[in-house]
């Protein structure tokens, strides 16, 4: 689970649900094209990819997926291919829970 409590002092309900939403728009439409790219071994795109998605997860502290996508995008630099599929899945999964984590956070009137 991420705490996302650290966002609260500096975001309103508004903002909040506002970052919720381009956040979950943003990892959705990386993670389609990031899947793309690792089963086809491209490799820039990968790498590019697997780079904005290291970005969002620093930005909102979600250290998990932040090493994560780190440790995808290093083995896509060295292609080193045979781990990134289960790293790329491990990655989806992770990006579902912190989308539902700060979902949680941005609608906790809504659960």
């Amino acid at each position: 689970m991420t705490d996302f409590e650290h966002l609260k002092a500096f975001c309103g309900p508004k903002e909040l649900q506002e970052l919720y939403k381009t956040f979950s728009d943003e990892s959705d439409m990386l993670l389609i094209e990031l899947s793309k790219a690792v089963s086809s071994q491209d490799q820039d795109s990968a790498k590019r990819l697997a780079h904005q998605l290291k970005g969002l997860a620093s930005t909102l502290n979600a250290e998990d997926m932040r090493v994560l996508a780190a440790d995808l995008e290093k083995h896509v630099k060295e292609s080193n291919w045979s781990p990134t599929v289960s790293l790329n899945e491990k990655l989806s999964q992770t990006v579902i829970q912190v989308k539902n984590d700060l979902k949680e956070t941005a609608f906790p009137d809504k659960l």
